[in-house]
């Protein structure tokens, strides 16, 4: 298994939207679904004859590939903003930015690990009553200051014509919401070793595919060493007896046909059974701090149809607060998490890219200059 982070530019405008109305695809997101960037790789490598269909049967049933959700880039990598960033609405008169933003994750992290509540902050630095939580927004981190990122979109309206009259058809209007061309995202992912995803390599993702919509060029493609981040995780977090970790996809726990939004527990062996870490333990949740929403769960192709979708699962950048279980050194199956998460299952379908964990105290959105990002 080898681990990765590529960025990608849109080619065409991309529909990647929240809803589906009669009339089109409306509202874009302002990131690319787990799902929605997988199956357009899978499906891109199976075009391309890197791989079989006997290949694509066993991902169904057995996933080797695990890809992120895919943030903006824009004036530098954004991630999903956690509970304890804001932006204050009023007007901040001779700041640099005019609406002040605040990443106090420093502060609410020292609470959580000395097993105290943290404090949720209602106004600003100058008593303003206008706070605004960016929780799940993605947002652009700079020490404990936030820059929202932006996606921008068009919109697209076509018309069904008549063969025979030469005119409009009735009924047959249709708008689309796109992701305009030249927007770059970030995504990272676990791949077997035969498998390469390579710069200037293209592939299709979401709706329209078929009409010009959706084309994506690999740009840039990076490729981690697990062992690295596994050290830094060992020296700066296994000695804790609780340890704050933040969620880079939505989460969610799938046990006897029903779900809930939170893993109450992550069992090491298997995440590192995936990527071939012999370890043993688990990460026992004691607290979750976020907001919950809707995970579509994708297109499943072995059986060609619409896998489920939940209105519940835990939202991106949600926080975990969690003690490690284990006899061994898990600190590279930690580290593995981040980038293959777990698998759940439901109605016989494996559902991939949830629950992707890295400590927080690690990574740029916990305000720390010196944390690795992905």
């Amino acid at each position: 298994m080898k681990f990765i982070v590529f960025e990608f530019e849109t080619l065409s405008p991309a529909i990647i939207t929240l809803r589906r109305t009669s009339r089109g695809f409306l509202s874009t997101l302002n990131y690319i679904p787990a799902p929605t960037l997988k199956g357009a790789i899978v499906a891109g490598l199976y075009r391309m004859n890197i791989v079989d269909k006997k290949f694509l049967e066993e991902e169904a049933r057995n996933p080797r590939i695990f890809v992120s959700n895919g943030y903006p880039v824009g004036e530098g990598k954004s991630y999903p903003c956690h509970p304890f960033g804001y932006e204050c609405k009023a007007f901040h008169a001779g700041e640099t930015e005019h609406h002040k933003t605040l990443n106090y994750a420093i502060e609410a992290m020292e609470a959580l690990e000395n097993s105290k509540q943290p404090s949720f902050k209602t106004s600003c630095s100058k008593g303003h009553l206008a706070v605004e939580p960016l929780h799940p927004n993605p947002v652009i981190p700079d020490g404990n200051s936030l820059k929202r990122a932006k996606v921008y979109s068009c919109r697209s309206i076509s018309v069904g014509i008549n063969k025979h009259k030469a005119s409009s058809e009735k009924g047959m209007l249709y708008e689309y919401d796109a992701i305009t061309v030249g927007q770059r995202f970030w995504s990272s992912a676990a791949i077997p070793d035969e498998l390469n995803i390579e710069s200037n390599k293209e592939f299709l993702i979401g709706r329209g595919i078929t009409r010009g919509f959706g084309r994506i060029r690999i740009a840039d493609v990076k490729k981690l060493l697990l062992g690295e981040r596994a050290s830094r995780i060992r020296d700066s977090v296994m000695k804790k007896k609780r340890v704050v970790f933040y969620a880079l996809s939505n989460t969610l726990s799938i046990r006897d046909g029903k779900y809930m939004p939170y893993p109450e527990s992550i069992d090491l062996s298997e995440v590192g059974g995936r990527c071939g870490i012999k370890v043993s333990g688990r990460l026992l949740n004691k607290e979750v701090y976020g907001r919950t929403g809707m995970l579509v769960g994708g297109w499943d192709m072995l059986r060609n149809r619409a896998r489920p979708v939940f209105e519940h699962a835990g939202n991106r950048g949600s926080i975990i607060v969690a003690e490690i279980e284990s006899n061994d050194d898990a600190s590279e199956a930690i580290a593995a998490l981040e980038f293959i998460g777990t698998v759940e299952s439901a109605f016989g379908t494996p559902i991939t890219g949830v629950n992707m964990l890295t400590p927080l105290r690690l990574h740029p959105m916990g305000g720390e200059s010196d944390g690795f990002a992905s």
